[in-house]
C-alpha cells in the first residue's frame, strides 16, 4: 500500500476498516511522484497516438540543433494525410481517430530509435530523422512512409486507404528551429498543390513561390488550409481537414 505523506493515521484506519467490513475501498491516495509523471505524460505526449506532442518536438529539435555537428546531418519531414475528411465524413470521428492511430504505428515503424515521430496537429505528423549522411536518407525514410502508407487499413471491419504529402527541409547554415519547420511545411504544401502522395524537399524557390503566392501574406496557401503553421490548433482532437 502507498502512503504518500498527506493522510494522518485516521484517514489510513477507515480506509482499512471498509475493505476488512466491505471487502473493498473507493477512494484516493494522493502520490505526488506518480501525478507529477502523469502530468508530464499529458504536457509532452498526445493522447489519442502515444506519440510525442509539438511541444516535445520542438523541445528535441532545439536540442539536437543547438548541439549540431558539422559532419552530422539532421532532416524535418513534414506530412499531412490525403482526403483525411472524406474517411471522417464517411465512417464518422471514431474512425477517424482509429485511422490516425494506425499511422501513428506505421510512422514508428519507419524510424530508428534516435528519430522522433511525432503528432503536430490533427491529421499531420512531424519526422525528425537525427543523425543523417545527407538527402538520400530523408528520401529513403519519406519513400518508406509512402509506401507504409498506401497499405489499407482496416478499421472496425472497413478497408480504408490513405496516402501522404509529405514536405523535408535539411539542417543547413544556421537554420534555426522554426526555419525547419515551416520550410518542411512549405514543401509540404507544394506537393499537396501538385498531386499529392508524394515527398517535396525545400528549396529557395519554394519558399519564394510560398511567400509570393497573392493574399498569403508569407503563409502557405492551399484549398481548404490556409492557417500558417504556428496559428494551426493543437491536436485536442481529430481533424477535419484532408
Amino acid at each position: 500500500m502507498l502512503h504518500s505523506g498527506k493522510h494522518g493515521r485516521a484517514f489510513y484506519a477507515q480506509m482499512w476498516s471498509s475493505i476488512h467490513r466491505n471487502g473493498v475501498w473507493e477512494g484516493e491516495i494522493w502520490n505526488p511522484k506518480l501525478d507529477e509523471e502523469r502530468l508530464k505524460q499529458l504536457a509532452q505526449y498526445d493522447p489519442l497516438t502515444g506519440l510525442p506532442n509539438r511541444r516535445l518536438l520542438n523541445e528535441r529539435l532545439q536540442r539536437v540543433v543547438s548541439r549540431h555537428l558539422p559532419d552530422r546531418g539532421l532532416a524535418v519531414l513534414f506530412l499531412d494525410l490525403d482526403h483525411f475528411k472524406d474517411i471522417n465524413d464517411r465512417w464518422g470521428h471514431a474512425a477517424g481517430d482509429l485511422l490516425l492511430q494506425a499511422v501513428a504505428a506505421r510512422l514508428h515503424g519507419c524510424v530508428r530509435r534516435t528519430d522522433t515521430v511525432a503528432r503536430w496537429a490533427g491529421d499531420e505528423f512531424a519526422v525528425l530523422l537525427n543523425p543523417i549522411s545527407g538527402r538520400g536518407d530523408a528520401q529513403r525514410v519519406a519513400d518508406k512512409i509512402l509506401r507504409v502508407l498506401r497499405r489499407p487499413f482496416t478499421l472496425n471491419g472497413r478497408r480504408a486507404r490513405t496516402t501522404a504529402s509529405i514536405g523535408s527541409c535539411l539542417l543547413g547554415g544556421k537554420s534555426t528551429p522554426n526555419q525547419l519547420l515551416r520550410r518542411a511545411d512549405q514543401a509540404m504544401y507544394e506537393i499537396k498543390e501538385h498531386g499529392r502522395n508524394g515527398v517535396r524537399f525545400w528549396t529557395r524557390a519554394v519558399s519564394l513561390r510560398r511567400t509570393s503566392a497573392p493574399g498569403t501574406n508569407g503563409a502557405s496557401p492551399s484549398p481548404g488550409k490556409t492557417v500558417p503553421l504556428k496559428e494551426r490548433a493543437p491536436q485536442k482532437q481529430h481533424s477535419r481537414t484532408g
